[in-house]
């Protein structure tokens, strides 16, 4: 299951937010806002607490878990 947002602008950075159940089925989210973007991930953290992962991509080489 994919779920994205389509902006009217794009932007240089985006951020993509992914959640990975432990059955390898995979959701992830689109944005432009890294606040958005972490807010989605909290919100994915606490309807899914079993998911083996739930990280916010973006521009950097590093990523932030939830």
């Amino acid at each position: 299951m994919t779920t994205s947002t389509r902006l009217k602008y794009p932007t240089s950075y985006r951020f993509q937010v992914v959640c990975l159940m432990p059955d390898g089925k995979e959701s992830d989210h689109w944005t432009d806002l890294k606040e958005t973007a972490h807010g989605v991930a909290r919100s994915m953290r606490e309807r899914n607490p079993g998911a083996s992962r739930v990280v916010v991509y973006d521009h950097s080489p590093t990523s932030t878990e939830f």
